[in-house]
C-alpha cells in the first residue's frame, strides 16, 4: 500500500470514528432531554396551579401555589401591609383546589382560607388560613386537630365551605365494615368559629356537631 492510500485510510478512520461520537453524543443528549421531561410531567401529572388575588380592601394578597406532587408550596405575597412586606411561603404535602376570603369574626378586617386536599383516593382535607393584624401585617389563624370523638368514623372525603360567618367542615362517616367507596354512617358536620388568642387567632369548633344520617 503506497503513502497516499495509508493517509486515505487513516482519514476515512478518524472521519468514521467522528461521526460515531458525535452520534452517541447526539443519543445522550436525546435520552437526557427525555428524562427531564418525563420526570417534570411526574412532577407535575394532574396538578393545576392555583393562583389567586385576594383583595381586601386596603390591602392585598397575592395567592401562589404550583401544585406539585412533591415540594409543593404556599406562597403570599402582601401588598399595602405597613410591617410586612417580604413573601410569605409555608410547605405543603397536598394540593390547593379552592381558596375564600370572609370576614368570620366581624372585626372589619378579612381573612383567606385556602383548602388543601391529600393526593390520592381519601381525600384528607386541612384549612390553612391567613388573618390581617389590622392591616399592619398577617399571619396564620391556629385550627386544631379533631379531637377522638370528632374524628371517629373519619376517613376523609373533607369537603369546607363558610356559612354564616362560619367555617364548616363535613365529611362522611366510616363504620368498621365499610369500604372506603361507601361510608354508611351517614355524615359529620363542624362548625367553626373565628376566636381572639393570647397570639392571634384560633378556629375553634363549636360545642355540639351535627350528625347527618343520609338513609343507607
Amino acid at each position: 500500500m503506497n503513502n497516499l492510500s495509508t493517509k486515505l485510510l487513516y482519514l476515512f478512520v478518524f472521519v468514521f470514528f467522528i461521526a460515531c461520537q458525535e452520534k452517541e453524543q447526539q443519543g445522550d443528549r436525546e435520552e437526557a432531554i427525555a428524562k427531564a421531561e418525563n420526570s417534570k410531567e411526574e412532577k407535575t401529572s394532574g396538578a393545576v396551579a392555583f393562583e389567586q388575588a385576594f383583595d381586601l380592601g386596603k390591602v392585598k394578597m397575592m395567592v401562589h401555589i404550583p401544585n406539585t406532587t412533591t415540594d409543593n408550596l404556599i406562597t403570599i405575597n402582601p401588598e399595602g401591609f405597613e410591617n410586612m412586606k417580604d413573601p410569605f411561603t409555608t410547605k405543603i404535602e397536598g394540593i390547593v383546589r379552592e381558596g375564600y376570603q370572609a370576614d368570620l369574626n366581624g372585626d372589619g378586617f378579612q381573612e383567606i382560607y385556602l383548602f388543601e386536599y391529600s393526593i390520592g383516593s381519601g381525600t384528607y382535607g386541612k384549612v390553612h388560613a391567613f388573618a390581617s393584624f389590622g392591616d399592619k401585617s398577617f399571619g396564620p389563624i391556629y385550627m386544631p386537630e379533631m379531637t377522638e370523638d370528632l374524628a371517629k368514623g373519619y376517613m376523609g372525603h373533607d369537603r369546607f365551605y363558610i356559612k354564616d360567618d362560619l367555617l364548616v367542615r363535613e365529611f362522611p362517616l366510616y363504620n368498621e365494615s365499610d369500604t372506603n367507596a361507601k361510608p354508611t354512617g351517614g355524615n359529620r358536620v363542624i362548625k367553626y368559629s373565628l376566636e381572639k388568642g393570647e397570639a392571634g387567632f384560633i378556629l375553634k369548633p363549636k360545642k355540639g356537631r351535627d350528625q347527618i344520617k343520609l338513609g343507607f
